[in-house]
């Protein structure tokens, strides 16, 4: 365990590696497949979850430091990916892998050929995130719509970029899943998106995960609601 956090593996994969290794060694236990019957790690505990609140969200001054990184970075490719992910609040890996075929230019949806939670998922774009599609169109290559310089799949060399992206606009700790969690607390915060639209908007599973928005949500309504002070 001590070794996947070095790497920098979230304390829920590895509480998750640590209970599926506790059952291979129970189902082995079990089956004679091992000549001990006491599991060695059975006794042990596993990482406790982190708590499942959203802190690392870019205020108006995090987002100015962000928006003029991105206005003077060489590498444009680099900036689209960013862009995008602020703009929609989509996953590294969802966005490095649309391809042109997953883009409706008639509709002006793309799609998610596969979902973190194994689901295909289509959405309209709105107008900034379109704005990045045609502009990547405009310098196309290859089959992804967010390719790497040489056409290929952008994976190692975006991570790169993004690293010096990060430091450049002072975003130390700064995570690109964090550019998720921006879209989403803005949006919530916003009092115009419901709970369960916002879920469809970042194609949770579960409405436990969008949950942890909520009282963004609730705070809006309540801002809202206390209109009425001022006008009676």
């Amino acid at each position: 365990m001590s070794k996947m956090a070095e790497k920098g593996y979230a304390k829920a994969t590895i509480r998750q590696v640590f209970v599926l290794a506790k059952r291979v060694i129970n189902w082995s236990i079990k089956n004679g497949l091992l000549g001990h019957r006491l599991n060695p790690i059975g006794e042990m505990e596993g990482p406790k979850m982190e708590d499942n609140r959203i802190e690392n969200v870019l205020d108006r001054d995090g987002l100015k430091n962000l928006y003029a990184a991105l206005d003077t970075w060489e590498n444009e490719r680099a900036v689209l990916v960013v862009r995008f992910a602020l703009y929609t609040g989509k996953r590294k890996g969802e966005i490095l892998n649309l391809r042109w075929s997953d883009i409706n230019f008639e509709t002006r949806h793309y799609t998610l050929q596969k979902t973190k939670g194994g689901t295909r998922q289509s959405l309209p774009l709105n107008n900034k995130a379109w704005e990045v599609i045609q502009r990547a169109q405009e310098i196309k290559k290859g089959p992804f719509v967010f390719p790497s310089n040489t056409g290929n799949h952008y994976k190692e060399p975006f991570n790169s970029s993004w690293k010096r992206i990060r430091i450049k606009a002072g975003l130390h700790g700064f995570r690109f899943h964090d550019l998720r969690h921006t879209y989403a607390s803005y949006l919530a915060s916003s009092g115009k998106v419901d709970i369960y639209t916002l879920k469809e908007l970042l194609g949770h599973s579960d409405i436990k995960m969008t949950m942890r928005y909520a009282h963004l949500i609730n705070d809006a309504l309540r801002k809202a609601a206390n209109v009425a002070d001022e006008v009676f």
